[in-house]
């Protein structure tokens, strides 16, 4: 049996234990040298439980950043992996073993470059599923028989007297196709502990939806400036 923190020093992929991942980009506390890359993974297959979940990135095949689950992490069914690195182009592994001695990696491309609406800059758009009281309270890959899932992604470089900002999501079947009829959504805004950084989130409803794949797209930008767009891939899978 090969441990997850093994598969951090190889190049082999290991696929006993099958894995899915994602990673996003958002701005560091210093947002010059460093991105903070949020790496998500989780089984594949229902109930499966993680025993130990590391994630690696690598530049040009160098290890330059880790990061290992501690137990309550490993509470989760989902593993998520905090890094910071300098800005850049990398791969991030994403590596675990379950309670059978299995063990999956998976390696995703991650351009940590922040898309742009006019002078502001945006996160990576995020799905989650919402609680009571908290808009994203887990983040999830694929969803089931929630009810609403939640878009949110951050957006930085807000400043007084800038012109209105606007921002709609769309639910499609395609990158550009058209939007599903009911489905262009407003989006909340909500101040944070940074000045100049926002909260933007979309509810969106997903009960009516046939199982399958769905692109949710971000547009928007300041009044009188070019629109913007961030993309995600929705999956709903049968409940």
């Amino acid at each position: 049996t090969t441990s997850a923190s093994a598969t951090l020093g190889v190049a082999t992929k290991y696929r006993d234990l099958p894995l899915r991942a994602a990673a996003y980009a958002r701005r560091n506390a210093d947002p010059i040298k460093t991105v903070l890359v949020m790496g998500i993974a989780e089984p594949i297959e229902p109930g499966t439980r993680f025993t130990a979940a590391v994630a690696g990135m690598y530049d040009k095949g160098k290890l330059v950043a880790q990061y290992k689950a501690d137990s309550a992490a490993l509470a989760n069914p989902t593993f998520i992996a905090a890094l910071v690195v300098a800005p850049g182009t990398y791969r991030l592994r994403m590596a675990a073993t379950d309670s059978a001695g299995r063990t999956g990696t998976v390696d995703i491309p991650v351009d940590t470059a922040l898309a742009t609406a006019g002078p502001l800059k945006m996160s990576s758009l995020v799905l989650c599923v919402p609680s009571a009281t908290v808009p994203c309270a887990s983040l999830a890959l694929q969803f089931t028989k929630e009810p609403v899932v939640t878009a949110a992604f951050e957006l930085y470089g807000l400043a007084k007297g800038q012109p209105q900002i606007t921002m709609t999501a769309e639910l499609a079947k395609t990158l550009d196709g058209p939007a599903i009829e009911g489905l262009v959504l407003p989006g909340k805004f909500a101040g944070t502990d940074e000045p100049d950084k926002v909260a933007v989130t979309f509810s969106v409803p997903i009960d009516k939806l046939e199982p399958g794949d769905y692109i949710v797209r971000i547009v928007g930008g300041l009044e009188g400036m070019p629109t913007t767009r961030i993309t995600h891939t929705l999956r709903k899978i049968g409940g």
